[in-house]
């Protein structure tokens, strides 16, 4: 799932590399960029994200900082998730993008993003119940009709072997980041239960992630049924 910064070696978590797509809604970070980073072909199916480094994972990189350790340059905060021609720029020319304005990009990239899409803060759980449902049902559409366990299984040229793995890159994945992001958004509806239930959504997104976009390990974990229910009264 994405690709890690060539200057040093940098080994993030899955965990990290989720919450970095997720927050960037698949979409590089720089203003005035917001390139998509997912391919909509027909005909191959990749990503084109880059983890960059905020401060450099070698100590010669740029923005470097030999006070960060190695576990500090992997976390989630010290990366964001740029175009290949967005990361090249800002580590070719780092006192042009100092690790302030990297960092603000990120910060408000996120704020963007949940204002452009539509994740509102809500005060009560019928609210929140009513905005999942709603996108997860048009998931459960586009599973019925396409799912890769009907009858056309047998054939993975077939067109609607294509079609599916289209509608899950342009509409079923980026539908489950907005249900994690109002989720992450609206914690605060959760009880603990649902909370279990919103983590373990989150490893099925990586996964699905991973499978469609990815190395395509072909080891996935299921949507947790229990989502279907979740913030309900």
């Amino acid at each position: 799932m994405g690709n890690s910064c060539s200057n040093g070696r940098v080994n993030p978590s899955s965990e990290t590399k989720l919450r970095l797509f997720s927050d960037s809604a698949g979409h590089c970070n720089r203003p005035n960029c917001h390139r998509y980073l997912f391919s909509e072909s027909r005909s191959a199916n990749y990503n084109i994200g880059e983890m960059a480094h905020i401060i450099a994972a070698s100590v010669k990189g740029p923005r470097a900082d030999d006070i960060f350790t190695e576990e500090d340059k992997a976390t989630y905060d010290n990366l964001i998730l740029l175009c290949p021609s967005c990361h090249t720029e800002i580590d070719k020319a780092p006192g042009i993008f100092p690790k302030e304005l990297i960092i603000e990009w990120k910060k408000n990239h996120r704020t963007t993003i949940i204002q452009t899409i539509g994740i509102p803060k809500l005060e009560t759980r019928a609210g929140g119940n009513i905005f999942v449902k709603g996108l997860l049902r048009k998931n459960k559409a586009i599973f019925d009709s396409l799912n890769p366990e009907l009858s056309y299984k047998e054939n993975p040229e077939a067109e609607e072997a294509i079609v599916w793995k289209r509608k899950m890159i342009a509409q079923i994945i980026p539908n489950n980041q907005r249900i994690l992001m109002f989720l992450d958004q609206n914690f605060h509806l959760l009880n603990d239960r649902e909370m279990l239930v919103t983590e373990i959504f989150r490893q099925h997104l990586d996964d699905l992630i991973e499978r469609h976009l990815g190395e395509n390990l072909g080891i996935a974990s299921r949507f947790p049924i229990e989502m279907n229910h979740i913030l309900e009264e």
